[in-house]
C-alpha cells in the first residue's frame, strides 16, 4: 500500500510540475487543465498511473482530457491538430482516421472540381473555395483531434490491461503505445517534399 501511494505521489507531483508549462505555448493549452488539483486516482475504470505511462510527458495536457472525456466533454480544441492536420493524425499514430479523413478530402475535391468545371467558374472562385474548405478541416481537425487521442487511448490502455498482468510490463507497453511517431512525420514530409519535387520537374519538362 505505502508503494503505491509512494507512486502515486510521484505521478501527481510530476503533473503538478509539469502543468507550468502551459504559461508557455497558451495558444495550444486548454486552461481547465488547472483543475489538476482535484485530480483523481482513476477515471472511469483505468487508474490515473496507466495514462500517465501511455501519454508521458504530455501527461499534464491529456489526462484532465480524460477527465473530462470520461464525464461527457467529448470535444475539445487540439490547436497542434487545428495547425498540424495529417501531419499530426501520423504522429499520434491516427492511422484510421487519417485514411477515412483523406478518403473525405479526395471525394470533395473531386466534387469541388467538377462543380468548377461545370459552371466554367474563375480561377478566384476556385480560391475562395479551396481556403474556405481549408479552415473548415483545420477546425474540424482541431474540435476532432482530442476525441480520436481520447478514443485510442482508452481502447489500447484496455488492450494492454486485458493481456498482460505485470506491472512492469504493463507501463512499458503503454509508454511505447502512447508515444509520438516522429519517425513515421518525417517518411510522410519527405514523401511530400518528393513529390512536389517530381511535379515540379514533370511541368518543366511539358
Amino acid at each position: 500500500m505505502q508503494l503505491e501511494r509512494a507512486r502515486w505521489v510521484k505521478i501527481e507531483s510530476a503533473l503538478r510540475k509539469s502543468i507550468s508549462k502551459i504559461s508557455i505555448t497558451p495558444i495550444f493549452v486548454d486552461f481547465m487543465t488547472t483543475g489538476i488539483d482535484e485530480l483523481p486516482e482513476k477515471t472511469g475504470d483505468v487508474k490515473i498511473e496507466y495514462y500517465n505511462a501511455y501519454f508521458g510527458v504530455d501527461s499534464y495536457y491529456y489526462i484532465p482530457l480524460m477527465i473530462d472525456f470520461d464525464n461527457g466533454k467529448k470535444f475539445r480544441f487540439n490547436g497542434w491538430a487545428f495547425w498540424g492536420g495529417m501531419f499530426w493524425l501520423i504522429y499520434r499514430r491516427q492511422f484510421k482516421p487519417m485514411l477515412v479523413i483523406f478518403a473525405i478530402l479526395l471525394f470533395i475535391e473531386f466534387i469541388k472540381q467538377g462543380i468548377i468545371s461545370f459552371f466554367s467558374l474563375s480561377k478566384n472562385i476556385d480560391l475562395v473555395i479551396h481556403y474556405s474548405l481549408t479552415l473548415i478541416f483545420a477546425l474540424s481537425m482541431g474540435y476532432l483531434g482530442n476525441y480520436f487521442i481520447m478514443q485510442r487511448a482508452k481502447k489500447k490502455t484496455m488492450e494492454i490491461l486485458a493481456n498482460n498482468e505485470d506491472e512492469d510490463i504493463i507501463l512499458q507497453k503503454l509508454e511505447k503505445t502512447g508515444s509520438g511517431n516522429k519517425k513515421g512525420v518525417f517518411i510522410t514530409i519527405a514523401i511530400f517534399i518528393a513529390l512536389i519535387v517530381l511535379n515540379l520537374i514533370l511541368k518543366s519538362q511539358l
